[in-house]
């Protein structure tokens, strides 16, 4: 399993943990399911989309995707 895949299966345990998921977050925020799994796996890059899977796990974009925005101020 290549780094990216693992991440992407470790953010979608983290959020079932938490009592979410991809779908839920789609529905919350009106993207689909597909961006959050783009996005987690780094397949796509946006960093609102990262904000919200973020946001959801009470962390930071930066502690989980810190090659792509290692320096979120600026």
């Amino acid at each position: 399993m290549d780094a990216r895949r693992g991440r992407h299966e470790t953010i979608k345990y983290e959020l079932r943990m938490k009592g979410t998921s991809f779908a839920e977050l789609g529905r919350r925020h009106a993207v689909h399911p597909s961006v959050f799994s783009a996005v987690a796996s780094g397949r796509r890059r946006s960093l609102p989309t990262a904000k919200i899977i973020a946001d959801a796990l009470g962390t930071d974009p930066s502690i989980l995707w810190p090659e792509l925005y290692g320096d979120t101020d600026g």
